[in-house]
This record gives C-alpha cells, structure tokens and sequence, in this order.
C-alpha cells in the first residue's frame, strides 16, 4: 500500500500537469500536493513516555514528507502556469513573423 501511495505521490503530479496545463485545472495537481503537505502536518502528535522516540521519528518523518510535498506542490504549481512557448521560439528572441510581400496596385484608368 505505501509504494501504491509514494508512485501516485511521485509521478501522477507530473502527468497531470502536463494534461492540465492549458485548461482551467492547471492548479489541481499543485493544490492537492498542498492537501497532502497539510494533512501530513497534521498528523503530527505529541510525544509521551516509553514511545517518545517512536512518536518522535513518525513526527520526523510526516514533518520532512509534509515539506517535500509542499515544495512539490509549488513546483507544480510554478511550472503549470507558465505560458507555454511557441515552437522556434528562444529566451533571446521570439519567432519571426513572415509578412506576405506588399504590391502597389494604381487605380484603373478612367475611360
């Protein structure tokens, strides 16, 4: 279950950002990363007594995953809501635009 749940953590996101990303939807993947980065810092509990050390390394655990998805969740974000680019064109210089060639055209004579 937990390489079911760290596959669809790791590379769902990705897919779906290419998928979304010039529809409304683009900020569902970024936003649901958020979802998981929140709900695994809520998770976090108080350590007590004898399983002190256990709760602590879960905390350590769900703090560094909670962090990781919310960066992931940025990332996602940042990337799909960039404009995509035009084919031919570079960081430097936008594509060429070819204009058709212009004729001089003289009134017809007056008869």
């Amino acid at each position: 279950m937990g390489l079911v749940v760290l596959f669809a953590v790791l590379f769902v996101p990705p897919v779906l950002v290419s998928v979304l990303r010039g529809t409304r939807l683009f900020w569902l993947p970024g936003v649901a990363l958020f979802g998981v980065a929140i709900t695994a810092f809520a998770s976090m509990s108080e350590a007590h007594g004898e399983a002190g050390v256990t709760q602590a390394l879960a905390n350590g655990i769900l703090g560094i995953s909670g962090l990781c998805c919310g960066i992931y969740g940025l990332i996602c974000l940042v990337v799909a809501a960039r404009p995509n680019r035009r084919p031919g064109a570079t960081a430097d210089q936008p594509p060429t635009v070819e204009l058709p060639s212009a004729r001089v055209v003289s009134p017809p004579p007056k008869t």
